[in-house]
């Protein structure tokens, strides 16, 4: 289940390269930043730090033998309650799991990992309306111009 999110994400990350690539091509540098850049960081802030979080669990493995390490399985995050408390938390984690083992290799507390989920988080909430608003409001008011150019009258333009 894990690997096909991680396929997923790879398979629409082609897509969006795929689109960025003919933008430039065809020379919409502004659809390039909008929906490209803008997919981008949705797409990576989102379900690319889910797929960093079980890439990472995968390399920090807990020996559920072990009575100690069984422990600290019982009381370590799964990924979703992780991806549930950078969105409805804004990043910030509760006090319950700063004291969890996190799924950052050789480190204690999860700070850092809390840090970088809020900062993507900034980024997806920023791109959001970028993705969104831009475009169409770049094309109104292109037809504004467009219109009010064509309202003038014939001896204005000479």
């Amino acid at each position: 289940m894990k690997t096909s999110v991680i396929m997923g994400v790879t398979h629409m990350s082609l897509g969006v390269f795929i689109k960025g690539l003919n933008c430039v091509y065809n020379k919409q540098y502004m659809e390039l930043f909008c929906e490209v850049f803008g997919g981008l960081v949705i797409l990576w802030g989102l379900f690319g730090w889910m797929d960093a979080l079980v890439i990472a669990k995968w390399f920090n493995p807990i020996d559920i033998q072990d009575p100690d390490s069984k422990a600290i399985n019982e009381k370590s995050p799964t990924v979703i309650n992780i991806m549930i408390t950078m969105i409805f938390k804004f990043g910030s984690p509760d006090g319950a799991m700063l004291g969890m083992q996190g799924y950052i290799p050789n480190q204690p507390d999860q700070t850092d990992q809390f840090g970088i989920a809020t900062i993507m988080l900034y980024l997806v909430v920023l791109f959001i309306p970028i993705m969104l608003l831009v475009k169409p409001c770049v094309f109104k008011c292109n037809h504004k111009a467009e219109v009010h150019e064509e309202a003038q009258p014939s001896y204005m333009n000479q």
